[in-house]
């Protein structure tokens, strides 16, 4: 008599693709079910950790959430980390959370009232995932589902464009901080006169949760609108510019400008930053507001430096 041998037809992998700029998709792996990750490997995405899921964040704000990556909650299926699939090389759950290194779920992200329609995918066994939309299961509301904001705090829902309508809240628009450049500097060191430095630029990085909203970005040069402070080569700081400068108060804030779009530019370049002596700076602190169609907004601020 021969044992018949009891074989376990393999799982395919999970093919994970990007969503939509400013949206959210959740998945739920099977236990053991490896993840393909090529398709959103090289786009620059930051990875965070909240319980045992892994959270992927692109700068457009369109989001991944895979459900119990790091372990199944519930514990009733020790699945571990899963195993990650990049360009056709499996890489073990351990060697993928060592190079991703991920760091713990900004706050942002973790808010949620738990109130409109969520995208879910609560398993999937396809190889190639077509679509991540909702599958309609889900509510939102059911206080034993971890997305809803009943449920555990840790993982309350962000509410993003997945909000249905129906009296589902108009949401502020977001800006993802960790992903923007708050900061910039300028150090004079031309040998040359006038000293003229090149501009420099940066990104602010925001979207909004309402679907079919439009958000922009702007900014107040203006005193009233501007922290403004220059320190002395003691290191003596004072909120106005001493006489004697080539250039005015009014001429060093105007030149930070934002374009509706985030994309935020420092030229200096008509003005001579030469009389700006070794060890003197100026430092600026502009506010950025992002407001959508409803007038609803976020804000963050921009710092600049000018060092002599």
């Amino acid at each position: 008599m021969v044992d018949e041998a009891v074989v376990e037809e393999a799982v395919a992998a999970l093919v994970v693709s990007k969503p939509e700029a400013g949206t959210r998709v959740d998945v739920a792996p099977s236990p053991g079910q490896a993840i393909d990750l090529s398709a959103v490997a090289d786009l620059g995405a930051r990875y965070y950790q909240s319980g045992s899921d892994l959270w992927i964040v692109f700068a457009d704000g369109s989001i991944i959430r895979i459900e119990d990556y790091f372990g199944n909650r519930n514990g009733d299926v020790d699945s571990g980390p899963h195993d990650v699939i990049v360009g056709g090389e499996t890489f073990s759950g351990e060697e993928f959370i060592a190079s991703i290194d991920p760091g713990e779920l900004p706050q942002e992200f973790a808010e949620g009232d738990g109130t409109g329609q969520r995208q879910q995918s609560p398993s999937f066994e396809d190889p190639t995932l077509e679509s991540l939309g909702d599958d309609g299961n889900g509510s939102g509301n059911d206080p034993n589902d971890p997305l809803d904001g009943n449920g555990d705090p840790e993982q309350a829902a962000f509410v993003s464009s997945q909000d249905s309508g129906g009296g589902a809240a108009n949401l502020n628009p977001v800006i993802v901080e960790a992903a923007s450049d708050l900061a910039g500097g300028i150090e004079e060191n031309s040998p040359s006169l006038p000293a003229a430095q090149a501009p420099i630029t940066g990104q602010i990085v925001f979207y909004d949760p309402n679907g079919g909203d439009v958000a922009t970005a702007s900014t107040s040069t203006a005193a009233a609108n501007v922290d403004f402070t220059f320190t002395d080569a003691n290191g003596v700081s004072s909120g106005v510019l001493p006489a004697g400068f080539s250039f005015t108060e009014t001429q060093i804030r105007d030149a930070f400008s934002i374009a509706p779009g985030g994309q935020w530019t420092f030229d200096a370049s008509a003005l001579d930053l030469e009389t700006l002596a070794i060890g003197e700076s100026l430092t600026l602190v502009y506010t950025v507001v992002v407001t959508d169609g409803s007038g609803l907004t976020d804000s963050t601020d921009v710092t600049i430096t000018v060092t002599g």
